[in-house]
């Protein structure tokens, strides 16, 4: 692959971010080639401020989850024909002057995907510090996948890796189905580190979501010993 001719899209999913999305776009388009929003049946005016930035938005007529909205935008990047695909969030926690250290990683490395991991600091709240380690234990007992970060949003993946890495998933569980289908597709991945930005938000990964994410992994390696 020719690093001059490779295609970078980033697929962004939003649900109510009228007050952020757009600066989340214009930092965002200094690093890639494309820019594909997914509008989750928002109430308020993401849809029309992400349109009015000249990007590609895709608006769904029910609300149905991070994991579908993501999965919608990588879909159509993939019909695009891009090279590579970076996910963030529409919120703002995901810093876009990181992406070149990813694409670099990815390039150099010939890794399928690579998962951002934010470092933990005071800021990171109790309950998403307390949630991220057991995800991350288990992730490491089940799939002897050790990540530093298991609930990161921030992704890069080849065009080539993304139908063994696409998921099923259709709510933030998501995230966690990337260890399952990496480690399922004996995938080359590898970790970059990303600044740390926490927002205020009202949405986002609850407690329930991290209990379904275990029964989940608990699941998918049930799944994976009945096939052997």
């Amino acid at each position: 692959m020719n690093i001059k001719k490779i295609k970078t899209t980033a697929v962004i999913p939003a649900f109510n971010e009228a007050s952020r999305i757009k600066d989340v776009i214009n930092k965002t388009k200094k690093f890639v080639d494309e820019i594909i929003v997914v509008n989750d049946c928002s109430t308020d005016k993401t849809s029309e401020v992400a349109k009015s930035t000249g990007v590609t938005v895709i608006d769904l007529p029910y609300n149905r989850g991070a994991g579908f909205a993501t999965r919608t935008g990588c879909d159509k990047a993939i019909e695009n024909n891009t090279d590579l695909i970076v996910t963030l969030d529409a919120d703002g926690q995901h810093c876009a002057e990181d992406i070149p250290n990813l694409v670099n990683k990815i390039i150099v490395g010939k890794h399928d995907i690579i998962f951002g991991y934010r470092i933990r600091t005071k800021s990171m709240p109790f309950i998403k510090k307390v949630g991220n380690r057991l995800l991350i234990f288990i992730s490491y007992i089940l799939f002897g996948i050790k990540l530093k970060d298991a609930l990161t949003g921030f992704h890069l993946f080849t065009s080539e890796a993304y139908p063994k890495i696409r998921w099923k998933s259709e709510k933030y569980e998501f995230i966690l189905e990337y260890v399952y289908n990496v480690y399922k597709n004996k995938l080359n991945y590898t970790e970059v580190k990303i600044k740390t930005i926490y927002v205020n938000k009202t949405h986002g990964m609850e407690i329930k979501d991290g209990l379904k994410a275990i029964r989940l992994l608990f699941q998918w390696r049930f799944n994976i010993e009945k096939k052997h």
